[in-house]
């Protein structure tokens, strides 16, 4: 239910990020921290746990123009 970032800029987004990870949380708009405080802090804490820093380096032959 975002209206500043819908959740198919999300898709989007999260196909063209080599290392992302899309949750998607129902009935939610643009601040899940404050709308969904329990679900959002159990999927931070996950990812925290879960996800190994990475370097991802953008070149011209990446970005859309």
């Amino acid at each position: 239910d975002d209206k500043v970032f819908p959740v198919e800029h999300a898709h989007a987004a999260g196909e063209r990020l080599a290392a992302a990870r899309l949750e998607i949380i129902p009935a939610c708009g643009h601040f899940p921290q404050l709308e969904a405080t329990d679900q959002f802090t159990r999927l931070l804490l996950d990812w925290l746990t879960t996800t190994t820093p990475t370097r991802t380096y953008v070149t011209a032959t990446n970005v859309a123009v």
